[in-house]
């Protein structure tokens, strides 16, 4: 499955203290990973990151 392996991409790339869990330092930390990302559409999804209030 293409998202489950875009995920374990992600989390693989950016998940520093391996508690799969993304932090938001995790994820700032490792932008360009989630830019160049298709989970996030490219970058297109993390412009409006204030509206997410959980995990993404």
């Amino acid at each position: 499955d293409l998202a489950t392996d875009e995920v374990d991409h992600l989390f693989a790339s950016s998940d520093d203290d391996h508690d799969n869990r993304l932090s938001f330092d995790e994820i700032l930390e490792h932008h360009e990973v989630f830019v160049g990302s298709e989970a996030t559409d490219y970058g297109d999804y993390l412009q409006d990151i204030e509206r997410f209030t959980d995990e993404l």
